[in-house]
């Protein structure tokens, strides 16, 4: 054998090596929970829109649905409704909403309500480019799709995780579980709570938008809406639009949410009714009931599920 076959073989046996272990890795952790050996997810994001979508399509106690993104994530998290099911997912927008819930309908003719968020990621975020990501894409749970999470190199953010598990104390730190095979809800777990009356902060400053360049924009975004809408009220399903609440500290005179904003009154001229969460939209950012600047914490998720979940 010559030093050039040599080298080849070792080559080989080098990568082959090397997708044996990448590959044992990512099945053993499952960190994206595709392969149903992790049932359990704490501080790591797996796939949400996969793992809900192919749970609630055959779960026939969950009738009722909750869509949004991480925000809404925690509501209805101490499951205190039980027919309602939260299939909130990382960076969740209305188009995706809209084909899953073609999916729900097309297999299940028992879903009696739909809950719908919205906020500016709903106007911004390019759905389209979720296929890419290995944290965001839908796939078939039942097929061999899945099978191409064997071959993922571990992220940036599966190695902080990694670093990050080894140096905290679970007993005393805040942790969140995302809890996908009960209520869908992202639960928090030694968290602080205030749970004093929430202060509307309404007048906060936001730009003035022209909104006559974004026209377009709105007018797509309407358009699935009232597709979503539509499809529905075909299907005998109650449905109501909730704006997401926003933090007074999170940067309200920024471009995406003064845009939001404007978006709203858009929907409100055209007759398209989107509901406020709480008394208002805009809520004064006390830490006791805020889980950073863009996520509120179980104490506003409870006032909008008693409100909305009934």
């Amino acid at each position: 054998m010559n030093s050039f076959k040599k080298h080849i073989i070792n080559m080989l046996i080098t990568v082959s090596s090397i997708v044996l272990i990448v590959s044992a890795f990512n099945y053993t952790l499952d960190f994206y929970g595709v392969f149903s050996v992790r049932k359990v997810f704490k501080d790591f994001t797996p796939n949400e829109h996969s793992l809900k979508l192919n749970f609630i399509l055959s779960e026939e106690n969950r009738s009722n649905l909750i869509f949004g993104n991480s925000r809404s994530g925690v509501v209805n998290s101490l499951d205190k409704y039980k027919s309602w099911y939260n299939m909130s997912y990382s960076m969740g927008v209305p188009e995706e909403f809209l084909m899953d819930l073609k999916k729900i309908f097309n297999e299940r003719s028992d879903i009696n309500e739909v809950l719908i968020f919205l906020d500016e990621v709903s106007l911004f975020e390019i759905y389209k480019n979720h296929k890419n990501q290995v944290l965001r894409k839908v796939i078939d749970l039942n097929s061999v799709e899945r099978f191409q999470y064997l071959f993922i190199l571990p992220t940036i953010d599966v190695l902080r995780f990694m670093i990050s598990s080894l140096i905290k104390n679970p007993q005393l730190d805040k942790t969140i579980v995302y809890d996908i095979y009960e209520s869908g809800a992202t639960v928090e777990k030694n968290f602080d709570y205030d749970n004093s009356e929430l202060i509307c902060a309404e007048n906060i400053l936001v730009k003035n938008i022209n909104s006559y360049p974004l026209i377009e924009l709105f007018k797509e975004k309407l358009a699935v809406l009232k597709e979503i809408k539509s499809l529905a009220e075909k299907n005998n399903v109650k449905i109501k639009f909730v704006s997401q609440p926003f933090s007074s500290r999170y940067f309200l005179d920024g471009f995406r949410v003064s845009t939001y904003f404007k978006f709203l009154e858009f929907l409100e001229e055209q007759g398209f009714k989107v509901n406020k969460p709480t008394n208002c939209l805009v809520v004064k950012h006390i830490d006791g009931q805020w889980r950073d600047l863009h996520h509120y914490n179980k104490v506003i998720g409870e006032q909008i599920e008693n409100k909305f979940l009934y």
